[in-house]
């Protein structure tokens, strides 16, 4: 993805036709496929955002579904007295947070439904540390990018909070 030379030029022109067919494993049943597909996706994203620009509203959706913590990945390990849940989409979950960034850094003018990619990102401040630590860079670049959006659903979500 990083390569431009003119070769790449010619690959990129393929490639563009068929990016959406590579993201399709993005709905695989494999964890470790879907993961490297995120890597894929974040790598177009922060390379060559001109070939995903015009299939956002197809690629968000996925990636989107990609955020969520699964509880058929979490599992609880018992050590001693003590008991540790190790979440095996962690990995996952962290790629497509990396490439939801990418999309904040490269593609922002190209997201249709803005709101929603802020509810998304703070929802990510609920999830593990490092997850919390990428999220919370995001939303301080969505506030300079679209303080409207950000600020609206930031108030929304504290009254959620409340209740």
């Amino acid at each position: 993805m990083s390569d431009s030379t003119e070769t790449s030029n010619s690959l990129d022109t393929i490639l563009g036709s068929r990016i959406v067919d590579v993201f399709s494993l993005l709905k695989d049943d494999e964890l470790e496929v879907r993961r490297q597909a995120l890597v894929t996706l974040n790598g177009a994203a922060h390379s060559k955002p001109f070939l995903i620009q015009h299939q956002l509203d197809h690629l968000l959706p996925l990636l989107y579904r990609e955020l969520e913590p699964r509880k058929e990945l979490m599992r609880t390990v018992v050590m001693g007295p003590f008991k540790h849940t190790i979440d095996d989409g962690l990995e996952a979950r962290r790629s497509a947070y990396e490439a939801l960034y990418s999309v904040l850094e490269n593609l922002f003018a190209s997201i249709d439904n803005v709101d929603e990619f802020v509810s998304k990102v703070i929802k990510g401040l609920d999830d593990q540390h490092e997850i919390k630590i990428l999220c919370s860079l995001m939303l301080s670049r969505l506030a300079a990018a679209a303080p409207l959006e950000t600020q609206i659903r930031s108030k929304f979500l504290m009254r959620c909070a409340k209740f």
